[in-house]
């Protein structure tokens, strides 16, 4: 049995599919380090995020508890009471913590308060993420409200 080719045979040759695997391969070296800056940016945005209502909660928990509430950093580290009374610690894409009151020392570390008159021990905080992005927060005296500085 012979077999003619007549060049309109259908497929791809070798060549045609090397091709396209390096075209894809280039492709995509080019693409994964910009979705990894963004994951990162994401990652920052969403735990400052956390780090804001973290405050916020434990603010409002003061008020509506009617006893004084803390937040302790330690080792660049956030800890405070749970719900059930338990110490929970919140760390997650944190490289470093600097807080810059100078009255609120404990042997352990730097303690925030929060009052049920809505008031707070007031503090500047520093915080460092995993992605070198920086941002600070700073908790009014006052209001006890978290904004993020400049």
């Amino acid at each position: 049995m012979k077999i003619l080719l007549t060049g309109k045979e259908k497929g791809f040759t070798l060549l045609e599919v090397l091709i396209s695997i390096v075209l894809i391969t280039l492709i995509i070296g080019i693409v994964l380090p910009a979705f990894d800056i963004l994951f990162d940016s994401v990652t920052g945005k969403t735990t400052e995020r956390k780090v804001i209502n973290l405050f916020a909660k434990i603010r409002n928990k003061a008020i509506t508890s009617n006893s004084k509430q803390s937040i302790l950093v330690v080792d660049d580290t956030l800890i405070y009471q749970g719900d059930n009374g338990e110490k929970i610690k919140f760390n997650k894409a944190i490289k470093r913590i600097t807080v810059n009151n100078k009255k609120e020392d404990s042997s352990e570390g730097k303690m925030i308060h929060f009052f049920p008159n809505g008031t707070s021990s007031g503090a500047s905080l520093n915080f460092v993420m995993n992605n070198d992005r920086e941002f600070e927060l700073v908790i009014d005296k006052v209001t006890g409200r978290t904004e993020v500085g400049e």
